[in-house]
């Protein structure tokens, strides 16, 4: 069997859920922006200004192959 060998460009997608207690969705909205300015969010991540982040889904995603020979 052949082989042959391939450069790809791959990057990690993060996926996180949030739970925020607030008036409207433009405030929810606005707390979630203010956090993410400033932090990288981790699982499960709780705030006393009432932003939870409740789950974290890792994943890959290739983007291009860059070479096959």
């Amino acid at each position: 069997m052949t082989q042959f060998k391939v450069t790809a460009n791959i990057r990690e997608i993060n996926r996180y859920d949030f739970s925020v207690e607030a008036n409207s969705k433009e405030e929810a909205q606005e707390k979630v922006a203010e956090y993410l300015k400033d932090h990288c969010p981790y699982p499960y991540y709780n705030d006393n200004d009432g932003l939870t982040c409740t789950d974290r889904e890792p994943a890959m995603e290739m983007e291009e192959v860059v070479k096959i020979f």
